[in-house]
């Protein structure tokens, strides 16, 4: 067995990054392929609610204290988030055809896939015309604006939730099948 394909997915919060993993999972599987979802946030999430006391609201106060320790101090170690994750990636290794992670930031969180050697699909979801409800100082928030201007492989472009099925199959499902 080879190295898993990874499968990155980059864009605004709310945008359906998650929906997208969790739609290119299943029609991965359908063609037999096996696929792990493995998320930067996975730890992030567990350390805000055992350290932090974080409830598990991303509610504004809930969003700010996951991006102040997730960019803010734990970024300080530019690594940390990306390489928990290839870390779990090279345990699994044979184990999974692809990995996908929907919670994609950072230019760092594709870069060290391939320095690890890995092949690696950065895709970038936006639902056109949609607001977040994001205040203006989380919109302009690193963790929010730092992929802005980055080289995606895959762009997915949808007005609605709805739209974005069609586009994986299209444009990833096929892209990664072919």
């Amino acid at each position: 067995m080879g190295k898993p394909i990874i499968v990155t997915f980059s864009g605004s919060a709310q945008h359906g990054k998650s929906e997208s993993a969790d739609m290119l999972k299943r029609q991965l599987e359908k063609k037999g392929k096996r696929v792990l979802i493995a998320n930067y946030t996975d730890q992030l999430k567990h350390i805000a609610r055992q350290y932090m006391g974080w409830n598990g609201e991303k509610d504004e106060q809930g969003r700010s204290l996951l991006q102040n320790l997730g960019a803010e101090r734990v970024r300080r170690f530019p690594s940390y988030w990306v390489d928990t994750v290839i870390g779990i990636a090279k345990i699994f290794e044979d184990d999974y055809d692809y990995i996908l992670i929907a919670d994609c930031r950072f230019p760092h969180d594709i870069n060290r896939w391939k320095e690890e050697g890995y092949n690696i699909v950065p895709v970038h979801v936006e639902r056109l015309d949609f607001d977040n409800d994001l205040t203006e100082e989380q919109k302009c928030h690193p963790s929010e604006t730092a992929l802005a201007g980055y080289p995606f492989e895959i762009y997915l472009k949808v007005r609605t939730l709805e739209e974005l099925e069609s586009e994986i199959v299209d444009n990833v499902v096929r892209r990664l099948t072919s």
